[in-house]
C-alpha cells in the first residue's frame, strides 16, 4: 500500500476556521471517494498547521479516488471556497509503512468508511494527543512503540523515517525520551474527534 501524509499551513489563528468547515462540511464529501486515517492539528512545531494521514492501494488508486472527488459540485462550492481562503501553504509526502501494529491495521481495515459532519455544537478537537517523530534509521525518540512506521518515498526528505505514535502522554513521552536526538524532528498532534487515528469516533 501507499500513504499520503498532507500538510496544510493556515494563515495565523485560521486554523479552527478551516477545522471547522472540514468537520461540517467537508468530512461526507471528501470520505465518500477518499480513505482518512488521520486529521490533526500541530500543537508544537511549527504551528498553524494541519496534518492529515491517507491510505491508497496504489498511486493508480489515489488518482482515480483523487478524480472521483473532483467531480463532486459540492466540494468546490461549499467547501473549497471557503476553507482555503486560510490555506497559505500545501505539502504532500507519499510514504510506505515498514512496520504497523495491529492497531493500525484495524484503522486500515475500515479506511474506506464514509465519515458524517458533525454539527458544530460537539467538540471539534479530541483530549487525547498523537506525535509524530521524523528522523533517520535507528534514532527513536522515546522507548514506547509506534502505531506504525513510514519512510518517505516522494517528496521532501526521501528516505527519511517517521513514527506516528497514538494517544500519548506528554509527561509519560518526555520521562521516557532519550537526552540527545540530532536531526530528530517531533511534532505534537492534537486530533480531530472524527479522526480514525487518535479521535473519538
Amino acid at each position: 500500500m501507499q500513504f499520503e501524509w498532507r500538510t496544510y499551513t493556515t494563515q495565523p489563528g485560521k486554523a479552527m476556521t478551516y477545522l471547522e468547515l472540514y468537520r461540517t462540511i467537508g468530512v461526507s464529501l471528501v470520505t465518500k471517494h477518499l480513505p482518512m486515517l488521520g486529521y490533526w492539528l500541530s500543537e508544537t512545531g511549527p504551528l498553524n498547521e494541519i496534518h492529515h494521514l491517507w491510505a491508497y492501494s496504489d498511486f493508480d488508486d489515489r488518482t482515480k479516488r483523487r478524480a472521483g472527488l473532483a467531480q463532486e459540485r459540492d466540494w468546490h462550492e461549499n467547501f473549497i471556497r471557503q476553507a482555503f481562503e486560510v490555506i497559505t501553504a500545501q505539502r504532500s509526502r507519499i510514504l510506505m509503512l515498514d512496520r504497523g501494529s495491529e492497531r493500525f491495521e484495524a484503522i486500515l481495515a475500515a479506511r474506506d468508511r464514509v465519515h458524517s459532519g458533525r454539527p458544530q455544537v460537539e467538540a471539534c478537537l479530541s483530549t487525547d494527543l498523537c506525535v509524530i517523530a521524523e528522523g533517520h534509521e535507528g534514532e527513536r525518540t522515546t522507548l514506547m512503540n509506534p502505531l506504525a512506521s513510514f519512510r518517505v518515498a516522494l517528496g521532501k526528505d526521501v528516505g527519511r523515517r517517521i513514527d506516528l505514535y497514538e494517544n500519548v502522554s506528554v509527561n509519560d513521552w518526555l520521562a521516557q525520551a532519550p537526552g540527545r536526538h540530532d536531526g530528530t524532528e517531533t511534532t505534537l498532534l492534537r486530533a480531530l474527534t472524527l479522526s480514525p487515528i487518535g479521535g473519538e469516533v
